[in-house]
């Protein structure tokens, strides 16, 4: 049975995500592949080659906000995420999504043609800068010839991204869910 991890979006959130990959690991569940958006990106590559969840708490805990985050001074965005970059590339080197030890697919949102992309080869490190430039707040990432920005904007659980790939889904989300939220429907 192939079993497939999803991680959400959610900003400092997002670090709830490692708390999950811990309890996992605990119970011996492993995964055949990984999708994030946003945090779950960052989370997910580290994981996906192949930190354990109390290494990337450490590399997260770490990073203050002052190092991760630079002022940007651009009509596009006000902040950079320079020092959220060296760390990722100081920890994942080979930044080539067929470098992992298990498959990931990163969601990000074209803002040319508003539609979500998700990636799962190629450069890595700058497919999760995109999935986290949350618009107006970071500049949008260029790949190739399109710009992106937060994969969260239109697919904040790319769970549609893998489902064709493994027999069982399991999902960390780590956003708030409104009194109203119907647990009976799946449409994402």
């Amino acid at each position: 049975m192939k079993r497939g991890l999803v991680l959400s979006g959610g900003g400092v959130r997002g670090m709830a995500h490692i708390g999950v990959l811990k309890a996992l690991e605990e119970m011996n569940i492993g995964f055949d592949c990984i999708a994030g958006t946003s945090a779950g990106s960052i989370v997910g590559a580290l994981y996906a080659a192949g930190h354990k969840p109390d290494k990337i708490f450490q590399l997260v805990k770490n990073l203050s906000i002052f190092n991760a985050l630079r002022p940007a001074f651009t009509w596009t965005g006000l902040l950079t995420m320079n020092g959220l970059k060296e760390v990722l590339l100081k920890n994942i080197p080979d930044n080539d999504f067929s470098k992992l030890k298990l498959p990931l697919t990163v969601a990000a949102t074209n803002i040319r043609n508003g539609q979500v992309q998700y990636f799962n080869s190629g450069e890595l490190i700058s497919t999760i800068m995109a999935s986290c430039s949350i618009p107006a707040i970071f500049n949008p990432m260029q790949i190739d010839q399109n710009l992106y920005v937060d994969g969260g904007l239109l697919d904040n659980l790319p769970a549609k991204a893998i489902r064709n790939q493994c027999d069982m889904l399991v999902g960390s989300h780590c956003n708030h869910i409104s009194a109203d939220f119907d647990v009976t429907n799946i449409n994402w």
